[in-house]
């Protein structure tokens, strides 16, 4: 199942989402279907609601507050990282398994300027990959979708992605290849 929380107005500090991703964690007979969740700057499908486009941040830095107060009436909402946290966290434990889309990367400013010019969240999937490896049975897994770094704009991300352990990463491109390490979807 893919997420793409900015367009379709879905706001994962919402309480229902934890109870969504519990479900997810057991509902094809006891085993996860995966959430292939975009995190981080989202353009491909923009909202109707330019407010919403926070949405897919799991993190929010001074630079985005600085860059929100430009923005007037238009202003981004701002998300409640954690409530975000406490339920992406409850799905997890419950045994959910997250593939977070592009790395929560930004698209268009180059790794120098990442934390200035546009949202990142590699930090933040970072410590998901660490804290979800897959090690424990009783915890879900997370995965880091790396299928959109084939773009130019991403090549300077090319070392953050190679500091990342290499088996949570995958290519969750709308159906993964058979070599990925990627869930079924």
């Amino acid at each position: 199942m893919a997420v793409l929380c900015s367009a379709q107005q879905i706001n994962l500090a919402d309480e229902r989402i934890r109870e969504c991703l519990k479900f997810l964690a057991t509902c094809r007979g006891g085993k996860p279907l995966p959430l292939l969740l975009h995190v981080g700057g989202e353009y491909a499908i923009p909202s109707s609601d330019s407010r919403t486009f926070s949405y897919d941040f799991l993190s929010w830095t001074f630079w985005d507050k600085l860059g929100n107060l430009f923005r007037g009436k238009k202003a981004w909402y701002r998300p409640e990282i954690d409530s975000i946290h406490r339920n992406l966290r409850a799905g997890l434990d419950e045994g959910a398994v997250i593939i977070f889309a592009h790395c929560g990367l930004p698209y268009f400013a180059p790794n120098i300027f990442k934390r200035i010019l546009e949202h990142s969240d590699f930090d933040t999937i970072s410590a998901y990959l660490k804290d979800y490896d897959g090690t424990s049975a009783t915890k879900g897994r997370c995965f880091a979708d790396i299928s959109a770094f084939v773009t130019p704009f991403r090549m300077s991300y090319f070392p953050d992605i190679r500091k990342l352990p290499k088996d949570p990463c995958c290519s969750a491109a709308i159906i993964p290849p058979r070599h990925s390490s990627c869930p079924p979807i």
